[in-house]
């Protein structure tokens, strides 16, 4: 029965340790500060990851290629709202 109540708090306080890296490694290649970052689109594919991140009005795709150490290499360029198209312009 106190196992039952445990549980619960446990899987919270695990859940509530989580941090994202991006906003940081985003700030990092735009200028922008990591508190004001958003990312969308997170996705692994391998050794790569590449997010949509938005901030001050302008949206980035940031790419990081890893191979054994996270960060190993990130870049970021502006591109449109829609996080494709070059930047001022949406696809149709």
């Amino acid at each position: 029965m106190t196992a039952s109540r445990v549980l619960p708090v446990i899987t919270l306080s695990v859940a509530g340790c989580s941090h994202s890296p991006l906003p940081a490694w985003t700030a990092a290649q735009v200028g922008c500060p990591a508190e004001q970052v958003v990312v969308t689109r997170d996705e692994h594919v391998w050794t790569t990851r590449s997010w949509i991140a938005r901030c001050q009005g302008k949206t980035y795709s940031c790419v990081e290629h890893y191979e054994g150490e996270p960060n190993a290499e990130v870049s970021c360029r502006e591109v449109g709202e829609d996080g494709e198209s070059p930047p001022g312009q949406n696809a149709p």
